[in-house]
């Protein structure tokens, strides 16, 4: 593993610590980030028994939280330490 690809798994790693259990779900179902595979909203939904509604809510509420948190996402820019 490259030593970038590590930091930003260490400041993924801390960006999904940093955000309620059922956002980071959302978020790694959405990404792909468990498995490389992003998932569309509706089967992201269907796996949590959530509504698509929900699903599109707590992304954007964690989205806005991680471009909140100071120490996330000038990391991930390569902008900071």
């Amino acid at each position: 593993m490259k030593t970038g690809s590590r930091l930003h798994s260490s400041t993924l790693q801390r960006a999904l610590q940093a955000l309620p259990p059922r956002a980071a779900q959302v978020m790694g179902l959405l990404y792909g980030l468990w498995d490389g595979t992003p998932y569309p909203v509706r089967v992201v939904a269907q796996t949590l028994h959530l509504s698509e509604a929900s699903v599109r809510r707590i992304e954007a509420d964690a989205l806005r939280a991680l471009r909140a948190h100071p120490a996330i996402l000038p990391t991930v820019l390569g902008r900071g330490a």
